[in-house]
């Protein structure tokens, strides 16, 4: 995994979508800020939708001065697959997305995964 590196997706209420995440995702996140992404209540960052001029060449150029590697991935924002479940369950469910941009925070995530 890169130091720091940006992932872009698309999500379907907020367009695209950036997830900052390495050992360096300060530096991501310093990028994201930089380049004119803002901040979500769903924890991650976005291109804004008023009409201002960001750009996703924007947001490259500002990664080469951060040291930060911009993706697109190819999948959908986990956001909207979250929220597309939670429709789908009985009842009322709420889904929300955290994001543990550091490694180390991922791996103290494994013991709580089980595979049936």
């Amino acid at each position: 995994m890169a130091e720091a590196q940006i992932i872009l997706s698309h999500g379907r209420e907020s367009g695209i979508v950036a997830i900052a995440s390495g050992e360096r995702y300060s530096w991501a996140h310093t990028t994201l800020a930089g380049s004119g992404f803002q901040w979500d209540d769903d924890g991650v960052w976005h291109l804004p939708a008023d009409g201002t001029q960001t750009t996703v060449v924007d947001l490259v150029t500002c990664a080469k001065r951060h040291r930060t590697s911009v993706h697109m991935s190819s999948r959908r924002f986990i956001g909207d697959a979250a929220r597309d479940l939670a429709r789908l369950l009985p009842s009322q469910w709420h889904a929300s997305v955290e994001v543990y941009s550091h490694p180390a925070w991922q791996e103290d995530l494994v013991p709580w995964i089980t595979v049936s």
